[in-house]
């Protein structure tokens, strides 16, 4: 496991002790995307919302995306949603993206963020 696996992993856990709003949807949700950043191998990855909502088992659109929208919202991910079906979201499992990294991910996605 890399350092900043271990790393988004403690600090998620720390986070959600404190968060009253989060619930096992969220819970789920992120474990999906976790499991999706170690199967890339890197902590921004292209993510497919169908399969998504599949391994999170989360059936409502709108459910999942006011789920992520709140788990980007509280820094717990950066979400930059494609604004092509053509082309895949990008996630950040880090709460810190250095601003080449931003341009790269909103070039590639074509998005300007929620």
């Amino acid at each position: 496991m890399y350092q900043w696996q271990y790393l988004v992993l403690k600090n998620f856990i720390e986070k959600t002790k404190s968060d009253n709003i989060i619930d096992s949807c969220h819970l789920a949700l992120f474990y999906a995307l976790y499991t999706k950043s170690l199967e890339a191998g890197t902590s921004v990855f292209a993510i497919n919302t169908s399969e998504i909502m599949q391994m999170a088992k989360i059936f409502s659109p709108g459910t999942y995306y006011m789920k992520i929208k709140y788990l980007q919202e509280k820094n717990y991910i950066e979400y930059y949603p494609s604004q092509s079906t053509k082309v895949p979201s990008m996630v950040s499992m880090k709460q810190e993206v250095k601003s080449e990294q931003r341009r790269q991910i909103h070039y590639l996605s074509g998005s300007t963020g929620i």
